[in-house]
């Protein structure tokens, strides 16, 4: 639980003091929440994460995923322009210019047990289970927890306790 509190103020200090950029920090984020995420129906011994239309943040992602694991699963990183050709993905992140393609992923997700995470400012959502947020210069965690439940995704109390919960 510690370690959850220092990696979010380590990754808002250093994206601004140490000039990361935000694909760094995101990624850095994305390999932490999962961590502290199960899938009810995952028995694949790979972790995937897919990222829609944003290739600086697949590189960043990448330099992290080598030789890491998480519960015991290597990760690996997919690039999609096609919400339509997600096939194995555990993890799928949309970007603010993606977001015109949330609605047709609420039924994809659930069905396919996906943690879909977007940076979205919306009061509600049935697309993603984990929002990031911007306010006052520092990074904040919405959870959706229908959407989650309806995904098969179980988010452990650690992160819950970081997020604004929805």
């Amino acid at each position: 639980m510690k370690k959850l509190i220092i990696i979010l103020i380590l990754f808002t200090v250093s994206s601004r003091s140490f000039s990361q950029s935000k694909d760094q920090v995101y990624a850095g984020i994305i390999m932490h929440i999962m961590k502290y995420v199960e899938w009810k129906a995952n028995e694949r011994k790979v972790i995937k994460i897919g990222i829609v239309n944003d290739s600086k943040l697949v590189l960043a992602l990448n330099k992290i995923v080598k030789g890491k694991s998480i519960h015991f699963k290597n990760v690996e990183v997919a690039k999609y322009e096609d919400i339509n050709k997600i096939e194995g993905v555990d993890v799928l992140f949309l970007a603010k210019k993606s977001t015109s393609l949330c609605a047709k992923l609420t039924s994809i997700a659930s069905e396919k047990n996906i943690l879909v995470i977007t940076e979205m400012k919306q009061e509600n959502t049935s697309c993603s289970s984990i929002n990031f947020i911007e306010e006052q210069g520092k990074l904040k965690l919405e959870i959706y927890m229908a959407v989650a439940d309806k995904c098969g995704l179980m988010i452990s109390e650690q992160l819950k306790k970081f997020a604004t919960l929805k």
